[in-house]
């Protein structure tokens, strides 16, 4: 059956940052290691045993996980501390021994347990207590930081200070370690595994097969990777037998598969495997890269756009190298749309041919299907299902040449103009430029149809989180916002009059605000921003959120006036704190309530009232499944009350009370509908236009409920003002605009006791 099965955070997984698998063959389980030392034994069944202890351990202080080894029930863990004994028939730690120097290697060969250290090989008998590192038993002065165990007395080790590999046996009665056995050169070393009756000794560039015959004969197979497939993180697996010389591998691209064809050198047996045929091109059940993560969300009609940043300063981070993974996620189903090979181009060396990951994802305004993914070497990609149907470089736009081709973002105007923020390295500065509508539409670009800003002093440094942002409400008509977060950090609130001509614009510049109390704010690097339901405009800075309740007019007089949210304490007190004060705030999302989704670097996301002055919630990587509190991006669904978080570790999904709020009665509709004796949860109510007086009551006119909608839904506890459930009964749902007008029943509710 050709199905992959994704594991993860939300379905059974203890945790994320996944840095080390194993396999126990005999007994039907994968060995899940995490970075922070937490353990899960995933069983072929489905079922998922957590092991926390060497994460909750309390007296040791290095607590990473080097090597995983088996022995029937049992598994011995090697640590940062010493070594943990566990039966994992129930799941127990069996015994610990806490050396406090770390082992590197632990392996179980026949009657014998060996461990690498810094000082050597050790060896004890199984039929010991581990946890007393005296009775271990010096073998070698061999250090290696990775070990594993052929037979009762071959072993495999990694000497990492030669990029070696070497084969040796243990004599455990004369205590030495010898033997003229094969060694392999292995630069960029990733990992020994078992792979059949073989064992794969695995490196970015190749690996090696090995196994034991003729008693102490060693038969191996070299395989050379393609450079196709060269990366830093790679595992390999074949069918069991190594005969067909299958290979399932897994790198940037996903998990494929190949097959080898056998060149016989004729040493000892071996052979050189160089011919291969993909037979499965490398694919993911999800498709975003264990890369960087999905920190760059887009919301659009047909559903959310998610890539990942290319560089970053608020928090820093570069990822320019990494390679590009575009998805889109619709009712809870994620494609991968990445362009492939032969599906775009590439004009900078520096690319190597290669789709490099981007700055930012931006929908086009009149066709969902298309987005922009401005980025650091190949300048703005437009991509329409997958394919390159467009690109802006220094062939066609001043975009600069070197080693870069940067530009941070794109924007698209009421008249749907490109704008770009990009930086030119011949004159060590930012540029704003602007690609008519109609040359973007057509494709025709050349460097002449782009229009730069004239913004003397706007970036005189490189910046890597420069933001674009043309506002939609009726009291901000024509203006946008452009901000440069290095060096000045300067906002420039920007006004197009509504024309094509740059010659009738209107700007102004600031990079230090007064708040409400008159203290002064800034400059500090506004790295999010937001225009709320009322016009007010949010500013996520590196130091905490301000509203701006007026842009017009503080662009009109040079107001430079802002308000810092103040939360208040509400402990009998009169005092407040600022919001979010001394974070940096990453993104903004303004829901269909007009309520805020904050998110940030190391506390996860905030959400908040219209105004700021409520923390509603404060979802972490402690309680809630949002797989990390580096949170980077927040979008809401613009039909539904799903909004996405996008993290370092992947993308979460809230399903909020709040939907966006239809235009008038004709489609409200409530779920689950008829409500059945056993449902104990809530009904919710959809479709409603924004604070709608909403009634819920029975035949006769009682009525159970009376509420105003937040956006375009309401919910309902079936119950009635005691909080009993209601008798079975049809219930009407009446919704207007105000206290005197009535619609009539808007929708009904068939309730089953």
């Amino acid at each position: 059956m050709d199905e992959m099965y994704s594991y993860n955070l939300g379905n059974g997984l203890s945790d994320v940052n996944v840095c080390g698998i194993y396999r126990n063959y005999d007994r039907d389980y994968t060995v899940c290691v995490y970075e922070n030392s937490n353990i899960d034994l995933i069983y072929d069944n489905g079922n998922i045993v957590n092991l926390s202890d060497i994460k909750d351990a309390q007296y040791v202080t290095d607590k990473s996980i080097n090597s995983v080894s088996f022995d029937d029930d049992e598994m011995y863990v090697a640590t940062g501390f010493g070594i943990v004994r566990y039966d994992t028939k129930n799941g127990a730690v069996k015994e610990s021994g806490i050396f406090s120097f770390p082992v590197y290697g632990v392996t179980v060969m026949g009657e014998n347990v060996v461990i690498s250290t810094d000082n050597g090989l050790f060896g004890i008998s199984k039929s010991q207590r581990v946890n007393d590192f005296s009775k271990f038993v010096k073998l070698s002065d061999l250090q290696c930081d990775g070990l594993y165990g052929m037979s009762d007395d071959f072993i495999i080790a990694h000497r990492p200070s030669a990029n070696w590999v070497n084969i040796y046996k243990i004599d455990f009665d004369n205590k030495t370690v010898g033997g003229n056995y094969p060694g392999f050169a292995m630069y960029d070393f990733a990992r020994m595994r078992m792979f059949g009756d073989w064992f794969a000794i695995i490196s970015r560039y190749g690996y090696v097969l090995c196994r034991l015959y003729e008693e102490d004969r060693v038969e191996y197979k070299y395989v050379e990777l393609p450079s196709s497939l060269y990366t830093s993180f790679i595992y390999v697996g074949g069918n069991g037998s190594g005969s067909d010389n299958d290979l399932w591998y897994l790198n940037d691209d996903g998990l494929g598969h190949l097959t080898y064809t056998t060149n016989y050198i004729g040493i000892d047996n071996s052979q050189k495997l160089t011919n291969y045929t993909i037979d499965r091109e490398p694919s993911y059940p999800f498709g975003t890269s264990v890369h960087g993560g999905p920190t760059r969300l887009a919301a659009s009609d047909i559903g959310v756009y998610a890539t990942y940043n290319a560089q970053s300063r608020y928090p820093a981070h570069d990822n320019y190298s990494y390679l590009m993974k575009l998805n889109i996620v619709n009712n809870g189903f994620v494609d991968d749309i990445t362009p492939r090979k032969g599906d775009y181009t590439t004009i900078n060396p520096n690319s190597a041919n290669l789709l490099r990951t981007g700055h930012h994802v931006v929908v086009d305004p009149e066709d969902p299907s298309i987005v922009y993914v401005p980025t650091w070497f190949e300048g703005i990609w437009k991509f329409k299902d997958g394919k390159q149907i467009g690109k802006y470089d220094k062939t066609n736009g001043p975009f600069g040449t070197g080693y870069s081709c940067s530009v941070e973002d794109v924007a698209f105007d009421s008249n749907n103009n490109l704008w770009a923020i990009a930086h030119d390295f011949t004159r060590s500065r930012e540029i704003v430029t602007i690609l008519p509508a109609n040359k973007n539409k057509s494709n025709t670009a050349s460097y002449s149809d782009w229009i730069t800003l004239d913004l003397p002093y706007f970036g005189t440094h490189e910046s890597r989180d420069s933001r674009i942002v043309h506002f939609k409400h009726s009291k901000n008509k024509n203006l946008a916002m452009i901000t440069q977060t290095y060096g000045d950090q300067n906002v420039v609130i920007y006004d197009t009059k509504g024309t094509s001509a740059v010659s009738d614009d209107n700007y102004w510049m600031v990079n230090r605000f007064t708040d409400q109390d008159g203290k002064t704010f800034g400059p500090y690097a506004v790295i999010s921003i937001a225009e709320d339901n009322n016009g007010d405009i949010w500013l996520g800075t590196a130091c905490g959120v301000v509203v701006i309740h007026n842009l017009r007019n503080m662009l009109s007089n040079q107001d430079n006036t802002i308000e810092r949210v103040k939360v208040p304490r509400n402990d009998g007190t009169s005092l407040a704190d600022y919001l979010l004060d001394n974070q940096e705030v990453t993104s903004i999302a303004v829901d269909a309530g007009n309520r805020k989704w904050l998110s940030t670097v190391t506390s996860g996301v905030y959400y908040v009232s219209a105004d700021g002055r409520e923390i509603i919630d404060n979802f972490t990587r402690s309680n809630s499944i949002i797989p990390s509190n580096e949170v980077h991006s927040i979008v809401c669904e613009p039909n539904s009350s799903d909004v996405y978080f996008g993290t370092t570790n992947g993308v979460a999904v809230y399903h909020s009370t709040i939907t966006p709020a239809a235009s008038d009665f004709s489609d409200v509709y409530a779920y689950p509908n008829p409500v059945r004796p056993d449902y104990t949860g809530w009904i919710t109510i959809k479709g409603l236009m924004d604070n709608s007086l909403v009634k819920i009551a029975d035949s006769a006119g009682n009525v159970f409920l009376q509420t105003r909608s937040e956006g375009g839904m309401v919910m309902w506890d079936g119950c009635n003002g005691a909080g009993e459930r209601v008798p079975t009964g049809v219930y009407y749902v009446y919704a207007s605009q105000n206290q005197e007008s009535n619609n009539g029943a808007v929708t009904k509710i068939l309730v089953v006791k």
